[in-house]
């Protein structure tokens, strides 16, 4: 099915951009070493914030694009903001793509239903694609796990530390 990941071509493209600048910024830098938790975190945070710029950019489409401001989007308004995105689309893509998003059948678009395009398009992007983690990730993610019961943050983890760990883990 002809479904519109996002909304709006820029969107994707800026999300797309982003995350590729992050990784060439970091990765020019110092090609030989590996990324400090703290750069690594820095990292996180600015991909974070730009996709929740995006995040509102996209929500203000959707009030824009609401002309009659009834909080949810016709299938003409829907048609509108699609065809000043993306002209080249067709009516009938538009069309099979409106009621792909309609997945209460109501025949409008909630700002809910808006939503879920977007946000299945930025999960996948940032698991990416399918769930699979590279080795990167996975290192990361358990440096990330380690560094959060490593309260006195030196580098081990001692019998305090251990003993919050096992408590969590009987919870």
């Amino acid at each position: 099915m002809a479904r519109s990941l996002f909304r709006s071509s820029h969107m994707l493209l800026a999300v797309t951009v982003a995350l590729l600048a992050v990784g060439l910024a970091v990765a020019n830098e110092e090609p030989e070493k590996d990324l400090t938790h703290d750069e690594l975190e820095k990292e996180l945070d600015k991909i974070h914030e730009e996709i929740e710029k995006l995040r509102q950019e996209h929500e203000e489409v959707f009030h824009a694009g609401d002309s009659d401001k009834d909080g949810a989007l016709s299938p003409g308004e829907f048609k509108k903001i699609q065809e000043e995105e993306d002209p080249a689309q067709s009516g009938e893509d538009i069309d099979e793509s409106f009621a792909d998003d309609d997945q209460d059948g109501s025949g409008m678009l909630s700002l809910e239903e808006w939503r879920v395009p977007f946000e299945d398009t930025v999960s996948r992007m940032m698991n990416s694609e399918g769930g699979e983690e590279s080795e990167e990730q996975q290192i990361a993610q358990q440096r990330s796990e380690f560094d959060s019961l490593d309260v006195n943050r030196d580098g081990y983890l001692d019998i305090t530390e251990m003993e919050a760990l096992s408590a969590k883990i009987e919870q």
